[in-house]
C-alpha cells in the first residue's frame, strides 16, 4: 500500500510540527517578560480567570480566525459586564474589543462545539445566568433561579459525541443540559435543588469510578455533594460540615487502595483538607488539619514527577503547602510567604482572600513542574520550585504600572491562565488586573489585560499548560487531565485513482492525555471516494477511477473534546492530466492547452501545479518538460 502524497500548503503548519516535537528539556532560562498589554479602560477589572482556546478555526470563520489561541477574558464594572475577545497577539476579536454584557460577570469561560451544526460558542455566567455566546458576538442567556458565579463544565456525561454542560446557580441549584444547534435542553433528572448557597465553588466532572460514566462533585455552603449523571447521589454522599466549603473540589488520584477509583479532594473554611474515597469515606492521614483557614482551591499535581500526586493549597496566613499521599508535608513546604504582604489580610468575602488558586507547569522550560502562586495584593506572583524554593527573577509584580514618573499598582483579582497562544513554541501566561485606588492622578488605576511569555512549551503530559480556570473543561483542577486534541492535518492529500490509500489518524494528531486506541475518529462529507473503517484511527480511502477534487471533515474526539480539520483530497496521480494513469507527452499538451485558456477542473490545476503556488504558469510547464525529460 502506498503511503499518501502530502502537499503542504503553509509554512506555519511546519513550524507548529517542529515547536510540538522539541524537547521539553530546552530551557529559556530568562524571566518573564510582558509581549503586550491593553488598558481596559474602564472602573473594575476581572474576577474571573482567561480562557485560552482555539475555537474559531477556518474556513469557517475567516475574520475570527487566526494563527493562534483566541483570549477570552470576564470583566465586572459593576451592573454590566464587558467580555473581552482577543487574538494572541492583542489584537480585538470583536469592533471594540469586548462586548457590553448584562448581568455582573464572575464566571470563568468555556467553549464548545454545538450540536450538529459545529458552531464554536463560547459559555460563561453572571448575575443574569447561563451565556452562550455566538461567533457574531450575540448573546443567548439561559434563565436560571439566581445568578451563576462558578464556572460552567463542559463534558461528555453520555454515549453520545456531543459535550453537556453542568453548571451550579449561586442559591445551590444543579443543572446538566446537552447541547442543540441554537439552544439548551435539560438532562433528564436536572436541575436538582441541592440546598444551600454557592460561593463561586466550581464543580468538577470525572470518573472518580473509573469503570463508570462521569460523576458530579459539587461544594455548597455546608456540604460536598457526589451525583452520577442521571442526578442521583452516590452511596455515602453527600458530606456535611459544620463549616463553610468555599472553595471548588477536585477529583484526582491520592490513594494506592484501588486503582478502579479516584479521589475527591477539597477544603473547609476551618483550615481543614480532606481526601475521601469514592465512597465518601477517609484515608488514613486525612483529614489534615492546617493552621490558618484554607485560601484557595485545592490542585493535584505530580510535583516531583515520580507517579504519585500530591495536594497543593494556600493558606490565609501566607503559606503555600504542599501534601503527599500520606498527609504529611512534602520536603520543603509549607513555604512562608509573609514578608512580602502589604496590608493585613482580612476573610471578610472571598475578594479579600491573599491568594488566587494555584497553577503547576513548567515556567522555565527546565523540563520540572514549578508552581505558580498568584497573590491577590499587587498580582504579585512566585514561580516556586518543587524544593520549595522561590524561583530566581520572581515574584513578578503584574499589577504594577507606571505612567510617565508615577508608579501604580492593580490587584489581580483572578488566576492567569497560561498556554502557548501564538504557536511560537513559547507559553505565554495571560492575565488582567482589577483596578484599585491610587492610579494615575489619584484616581482609580485602570484595570489592564497582560500578555507575559514564559518558556519553552513542554510536551510532557506532565508539564503541560494551564489554558484555562481548574486547568481543563472538566475543571478537575487536575495536572494530568483534560487538555483538547490538536490536529495537523495538511491541508490536502493526493491519492491515486486506481489504488486505495490507508491514512491513520494517529500520524497527524495529538492527545497528551488519552491513547490514540480510544480517540473516536471520523471523516464526513465524501461523495466519490469510498472510506472503510480498519481501526478506529486507521482508515482505507479509496476512489475507485475517479479522478477529480472533492473537501472532507477530518474530526478527533477525545474523552468529549474534539479538533476538526477541512482537508481537500485529490484523486489521481500528480503530473497525470489526462487521467490516463502515465505521465507522457499527452500531459504536456493538456497543460500547453490549458496554458492557452481552456477551462481547467480542480482535479487539472492539482496536478498540473508542479511548483504548489495555486495557479498554473509557463513555471509549471517548464518544471514538467524537465521531470520528463530526466525520467
Amino acid at each position: 500500500m502506498k503511503s499518501p502524497k502530502i502537499v503542504i500548503n503553509s509554512l506555519s503548519l511546519v513550524i507548529i510540527f517542529l515547536f510540538s516535537v522539541a524537547s521539553p528539556l530546552i530551557s529559556s532560562e530568562r524571566e518573564m517578560q510582558l509581549e503586550w498589554d491593553i488598558i481596559a479602560g474602564f472602573v473594575g477589572g476581572a474576577i474571573a480567570s482567561p480562557l485560552l482556546l482555539d475555537i474559531y478555526q477556518p474556513p469557517s470563520y475567516p475574520d475570527l480566525a487566526h494563527v493562534g489561541q483566541e483570549v477570552f477574558i470576564p470583566c465586572a464594572t459593576g451592573a454590566n459586564g464587558r467580555f473581552y475577545g482577543l487574538k494572541s497577539g492583542g489584537g480585538y476579536l470583536y469592533n471594540s474589543g469586548y462586548l457590553t454584557v448584562n448581568g455582573i460577570l464572575k464566571s470563568s469561560p468555556t467553549a464548545a462545539l454545538f450540536g450538529d451544526s459545529r458552531v464554536p460558542r463560547v459559555i460563561f455566567g453572571s448575575s443574569d445566568g447561563l451565556h452562550i455566546l455566538s461567533p457574531n458576538g450575540s448573546d443567548y442567556v439561559v434563565s436560571v433561579s439566581a445568578g451563576i458565579s462558578s464556572t460552567p463544565v463542559l463534558v461528555n456525561l453520555n454515549t453520545n459525541s456531543d459535550k453537556e454542560i453542568v453548571a451550579i446557580d449561586d442559591a445551590g441549584v444543579l443543572y446538566a443540559w446537552g447541547l442543540q444547534h441554537f439552544s439548551l435542553y435539560p438532562l433528564p433528572g436536572f436541575p436538582i435543588a441541592l440546598g444551600g448557597s454557592v460561593y463561586g465553588a466550581s464543580p468538577a466532572v470525572g470518573n472518580i469510578n473509573t469503570g463508570s460514566f462521569s460523576e458530579i462533585v459539587v461544594a455548597t455552603e455546608h456540604a460536598v455533594h457526589v451525583l452520577d449523571r442521571f442526578g442521583n447521589y452516590l452511596s455515602g454522599w453527600p458530606l456535611t460540615f459544620e463549616s463553610f466549603v468555599t472553595v471548588s473540589p477536585v477529583i484526582g488520584k491520592i490513594d494506592n487502595f484501588d486503582t478502579t477509583t479516584r479521589n475527591v479532594i477539597f477544603a473547609t473554611d476551618d483550615g481543614a483538607l480532606y481526601v475521601t474515597r469514592y465512597n465518601g469515606g477517609a484515608i488514613p492521614g486525612w483529614p489534615v488539619q492546617l493552621d490558618a483557614p484554607v485560601d484557595t482551591s485545592p490542585i493535584v499535581v505530580d510535583l516531583d514527577m515520580d507517579g504519585q500526586q500530591e495536594v497543593v493549597v494556600c493558606t490565609s496566613d501566607y503559606r503555600v503547602h504542599v501534601l503527599q499521599a500520606d498527609g504529611q508535608p512534602f520536603p520543603g513546604f509549607p513555604l512562608d510567604l509573609s514578608e512580602y504582604q502589604i496590608s493585613p489580610a482580612t476573610r471578610e468575602e472571598r475578594t479579600h482572600a491573599i491568594f488566587n488558586d494555584p497553577l503547576a507547569l513548567d515556567v522555565d522550560g527546565d523540563g520540572m513542574i514549578e508552581l505558580l502562586i498568584p497573590m491577590v495584593e499587587n498580582g504579585r506572583t512566585f514561580s516556586v520550585s518543587s524544593y520549595g524554593s522561590i524561583e530566581s527573577g520572581w515574584p513578578v509584580e503584574i499589577g504594577r504600572d507606571q505612567e510617565g514618573e508615577e508608579v501604580y499598582y492593580s490587584n489581580l483579582m483572578a488566576t492567569p491562565a497560561v498556554s502557548d497562544i501564538d504557536y511560537d513554541g513559547q507559553l505565554e501566561l495571560v492575565a488582567c488586573t482589577f483596578g484599585m485606588l491610587g492610579g494615575p492622578g489619584g484616581d482609580f488605576s485602570p484595570p489592564r489585560i497582560k500578555c507575559y511569555g514564559l518558556a519553552t512549551d513542554p510536551t510532557d503530559p506532565r508539564l503541560k499548560p494551564w489554558p484555562m480556570y481548574r486547568q481543563n473543561q472538566r475543571r478537575t483542577g487536575e495536572v494530568s487531565r483534560g487538555f483538547d486534541p490538536v490536529c495537523q492535518f495538511p491541508l490536502q492529500i493526493a491519492l491515486s485513482p486506481i489504488e486505495p490509500l490507508d491514512i491513520d489518524f494517529a500520524d497527524y494528531a495529538l492527545d497528551l492525555d488519552t491513547p490514540a486506541p480510544q480517540w473516536l475518529c471520523e471523516i464526513e462529507g465524501l461523495d466519490h471516494i469510498n472510506v472503510n473503517y480498519l481501526t478506529n484511527t486507521k482508515f482505507r480511502l479509496d476512489s475507485n477511477g475517479w479522478a477529480g477534487a472533492e473537501t472532507a471533515i477530518f474530526r478527533v474526539t477525545t474523552e468529549g473534546r474534539d479538533c476538526i480539520s477541512a482537508i481537500q483530497f485529490q484523486s489521481g496521480l500528480f503530473g497525470d492530466l489526462d487521467g490516463d494513469g502515465e505521465l507522457t507527452v499527452a500531459d504536456v499538451d493538456r497543460i500547453v492547452e490549458l496554458l492557452l485558456d481552456a477551462e481547467i477542473s480542480a482535479y487539472e490545476l492539482w496536478a498540473g501545479d508542479w511548483d504548489q503556488n495555486g495557479s498554473l504558469t509557463i513555471r509549471d510547464l517548464v518544471l514538467m518538460v524537465d521531470w520528463l525529460a530526466r525520467n
